[in-house]
């Protein structure tokens, strides 16, 4: 889940995702649930924690 993030036009606000008491952010559109830091991609490649 460590692929980097490129900012660019394709970065767009995203639903189904909720903070977690220790800073990540958790994925919540499918049954894998990634826990995610700033930087890091889920393991769809799709989804990713930007800001």
């Amino acid at each position: 889940m460590d692929a980097p993030l490129v900012r660019d036009r394709h970065v767009v606000p995203t639903r189904f995702w909720h903070r977690l008491e220790d800073g990540r952010v958790q994925c919540d559109l499918c049954p894998r649930f990634c826990r995610l830091r700033e930087g890091q991609r889920g393991l769809c490649f799709v989804r990713g924690a930007l800001g």
